[in-house]
């Protein structure tokens, strides 16, 4: 009898360790705020679904309709921020 419970709460408690995790579908919650007068930072969110070893740049424009410019001489892999060195809070940020 106590092997049987023994064995039926080790089977129990296994499922649970080969469940598949729950996620929510978010896009890259990019955010972009001033830092200082000179310097604009920008974060996103690194998704589950993403390698280990993602690298990405960071582009700005000036208007809507205004060409994207990169900011980094190359992509950002140690981290989902970077702080950019720009005068000017109205432009609008991507990144690939």
């Amino acid at each position: 009898m106590k092997k049987t419970l023994i064995l039926s709460i080790l089977l129990l408690s296994m499922t649970s360790v080969f469940a598949q995790r729950q996620s929510e579908r978010l896009d890259r919650g990019l955010v972009a705020m001033p830092k200082s007068s000179s310097q604009i930072y920008v974060s996103w969110r690194h998704l589950a679904t993403d390698p280990d070893n993602t690298g990405y740049n960071v582009y700005y424009k000036t208007s809507a309709n205004g060409s994207l410019t990169k900011l980094n001489a190359t992509p950002v892999t140690t981290g989902t921020n970077y702080t950019a060195n720009l005068n000017t809070a109205s432009n609008a940020y991507t990144f690939v």
